[in-house]
């Protein structure tokens, strides 16, 4: 989960945050991500892209948002 800012002084339509998973170690893990219709000018959205459990990941997993696209 995190907070992504639109400063503008527009609307932002269709916005999709993809995160990327990797392991302690490096290893990736996967690509999470969540979409919002719209967000407002000047305001936050909470997004919380879903990750699935997995086995094989061990503690010490980050997560780093590898794209932020408006959809045109």
């Amino acid at each position: 989960s995190g907070t992504i800012y639109n400063t503008t002084n527009r609307q932002r339509f269709g916005v999709t945050v993809d995160v990327e998973i990797r392991a302690a170690d490096g290893a990736k893990l996967g690509v999470a991500s969540d979409y919002q219709k719209v967000i407002e000018p000047n305001a936050a959205w909470e997004f919380r892209a879903l990750v699935r459990e997995r086995r094989d990941a061990k503690s010490g997993a980050t997560a780093t948002i590898t794209a932020i696209r408006e959809t045109p």
